[in-house]
């Protein structure tokens, strides 16, 4: 019998810091989780790493939740807030409403408002600003 090997059946583990690396100010990261599988201690130790944790917010969504999490998203948008939705299978109905948000995150800022996040431009090797729809603490 052929065996395969223990790398080919154990899941990967995600390097959030990565990831986050990879993303910009105006896509969301998005996580298809199989069952059982609970990312928010990894993302909540990346905001601690990063200083976000006071801008950290997070709802399980359910019913009644959709408000609740619109209202998170708002407050993320307008104050450079992290937010993580979780269990969004169980609220179906409402991402719709969440898919025309996320569109809306994509288009440019018409006045863009100074911005409290700085970045190092390593190519120059001086401190330059950066933005998240906005403004934002999101260091890089």
């Amino acid at each position: 019998m052929f065996h395969t090997g223990e790398k080919y059946v154990q899941p990967p583990v995600l390097d959030y810091g990565r990831i986050f690396a990879q993303s910009t100010e105006r896509s969301p990261m998005v996580f298809i989780l199989s069952p059982g599988a609970d990312p928010q201690g990894d993302i909540q130790l990346l905001c601690e790493e990063r200083g976000m944790m006071s801008k950290f917010r997070f709802i399980a969504l359910g019913q009644g939740q959709g408000p609740k999490a619109e209202h998170l998203i708002d407050q993320g948008t307008k104050s450079g807030h992290w937010v993580l939705l979780q269990n969004c299978h169980l609220l179906v109905s409402w991402l719709k409403m969440l898919e025309k948000k996320m569109e809306l995150m994509k288009a440019p800022c018409v006045a863009p408002r100074p911005v409290s996040r700085r970045r190092r431009d390593s190519s120059r090797g001086e401190e330059a600003l950066g933005g998240f729809w906005g403004h934002s603490d999101r260091f890089q």
